[in-house]
């Protein structure tokens, strides 16, 4: 285990802290989005025997609500098979995954189904929006895909749309703007219904520097205002330096959990890992 380095400043733009709502601080919804994450001992392994190759081996860590967490590790070493664990998006052969008292491995596919529709968030590298629907259409889209799901809060929509700068956008469809703008589009809908959790996989791999950074900027600042848990996997150390915590995987393994570090230690870090 390396030894605490020297923390990094994230970036900061004018759009980069999302700041609670005095309804969101005082209700009991603001308040219900607190809940922790937790893998413990989780195994993934594909294949059997001899060939049985273990993608995520014996992992233990908890996801504080608040915070921004960085995951890195070389390639193949686990990172994105570590996600779909904590997202329900893949099963783990050993071990279990939990999101505040919801036992994710006790949860049938319908019900993973629905915790991630009511309890995470997610942001692509591909941003994933829908052509078809206009900016405000893409917003909402957690909503139209299912009738049982509570109606947004006009008053959280509203501030979300004001701090990520989507007001003028709202009539447009997805080509009609940036890839940074785009981005944001992805980041509104997937904090629009509140959730505990938001996993973000490679969320800067497509844009420019500049969008890249604004995009870093807010991300780390929904953790702190918001609540919500923000689990971020990346290969790029610029990225991972503005978290507030590192995980670095290699061969599936767990081998260094460092506070916010910054991008040169973990640049040497990461080519330490490659030549291992």
């Amino acid at each position: 285990m390396t030894s605490p380095p020297t923390p990094a400043s994230a970036p900061t733009s004018p759009s980069a802290r999302i700041p609670p709502t005095p309804q969101a601080r005082e209700s009991s919804t603001y308040a219900s989005v607190r809940r922790l994450l937790r893998a413990t001992r989780v195994s993934r392994g594909y294949g059997s025997g001899h060939g049985r190759v273990a993608a995520v081996d014996d992992v233990t860590v908890d996801f504080d609500p608040g915070t921004l967490t960085a995951v890195m590790g070389p390639s193949g070493s686990g990172k994105s098979t570590l996600m779909h664990l904590l997202a329900g998006l893949d099963r783990p052969s050993s071990g279990g995954v939990t999101l505040g008292d919801q036992d994710l491995n006790a949860l049938s596919d319908d019900d993973l189904t629905r915790l991630r529709r009511d309890a995470m968030g997610f942001v692509f590298q591909a941003f994933t929006v829908f052509d078809d629907l206009s900016v405000a259409e893409n917003v909402d889209v957690p909503f139209r895909l299912a009738r049982d799901v509570a109606p947004a809060d006009p008053q959280w929509r509203a501030h979300l749309i004001d701090a990520l700068d989507l007001a003028p956008l709202l009539a447009r469809r997805p080509t009609e703007i940036s890839g940074g703008q785009q981005q944001r589009v992805a980041i509104a809908r997937a904090l629009v219904h509140r959730p505990s959790v938001v996993f973000a996989d490679e969320p800067t791999g497509n844009l420019d520097l500049a969008t890249g950074r604004s995009v870093l900027a807010l991300l780390a600042g929904l953790a702190p205002t918001q609540g919500c848990t923000v689990v971020m996997v990346t290969h790029d150390p610029a990225a991972a330096a503005v978290a507030d915590r590192v995980l670095v995987l290699a061969d599936g393994r767990l081998v260094h959990d460092l506070p916010r570090t910054d991008a040169a230690t973990l640049s040497q870090l990461m080519l330490a890992e490659v030549a291992r």
